[in-house]
């Protein structure tokens, strides 16, 4: 999929680009950096019921991850294995510090990460203490840890120096600030990065996203990666198994993966 066909149209009406723009060396390194990031879905579905684990399958590379919930991880008969995903990893979400070694292994066997965001209001202490257990829950699970805050805690900068150092990976929400133009999530964004790496030098940064309701919704989404990319490590997406969601999904992989697999 050639630039201009792919990421110029949809930069451009999101704002991002001017309408005479031409594809620079910049522009080019830019669409580069986008298509080689991992990208990490976090699809809201019963996933018994949907066939979103195989769809990311066919389309993942190795360091691609799909998240389902410990909820219906750790179900008596659940196993990762069952999933139906062949190609990329397999995250588990949880919203506290569950001890996963101990009831959990046989569910949990084939997953590679753990992603945590704490549910609720805690301490400082009471999360730096969660976020340094479920560390080494995962180590031992061969999981790495993937932190976030829910939207409240990011805006005001809580919590990051207690969670930032335990993991491998910070997960930045989706936010209002994204919805009030590039610009201005790209300073939010900024300030996260700044403060997880100034007690964690190595984290890796996602930057989240969800999908569009409509073709338009999606281009702003696609300008707004456009405007983070060098920020960015990794690319999430929120996604569920709406015909919108789906529509809006299929265009996102499109422009950061190019065309669908035959």
């Amino acid at each position: 999929m050639k630039f201009r066909d792919a990421i110029l149209p949809l930069v451009v009406a999101a704002g991002a680009l001017t309408a005479s723009a031409v594809m620079s060396p910049a522009d080019q390194q830019r669409y580069e950096q986008l298509q080689a990031k991992p990208i990490t879905l976090y699809p809201e579905i019963v996933p018994a019921q949907s066939d979103l684990p195989r769809y990311f399958s066919a389309r993942a590379r190795a360091d691609d991850a799909i998240v389902i919930s410990h909820g219906d991880a750790l179900k008596v008969s659940a196993r990762i294995a069952q999933l139906g995903v062949e190609h990329g990893e397999v995250w588990v979400h949880v919203p506290r510090d569950l001890d996963l070694t101990q009831n959990g292994r046989k569910n949990l066997e084939g997953a590679k990460g753990i992603v945590y965001v704490p549910a609720g209001r805690l301490s400082a202490r009471r999360l730096s203490t969660e976020a340094r257990q479920l560390a080494e829950r995962a180590g031992l699970l061969g999981c790495r840890l993937i932190v976030g805050l829910e939207p409240e805690q990011a805006r005001t900068l809580n919590h990051i120096a207690e969670i930032a150092p335990h993991a491998s990976i910070l997960t930045i929400y989706d936010n209002p600030r994204m919805r009030r133009g590039a610009a201005e999530y790209r300073a939010y964004v900024e300030r996260l990065v700044h403060e997880a790496r100034a007690v964690n030098p190595g984290i890796q940064v996602e930057i989240c996203i969800s999908t569009g309701a409509d073709a338009a919704a999606t281009k702003a989404l696609a300008g707004v990666l456009w405007t983070c990319a060098d920020l960015a490590d990794r690319i999430g997406i929120y996604c569920d198994d709406t015909p919108a969601s789906r529509a809006s999904l299929d265009l996102l992989y499109q422009v950061l993966r190019g065309p669908p697999p035959a």
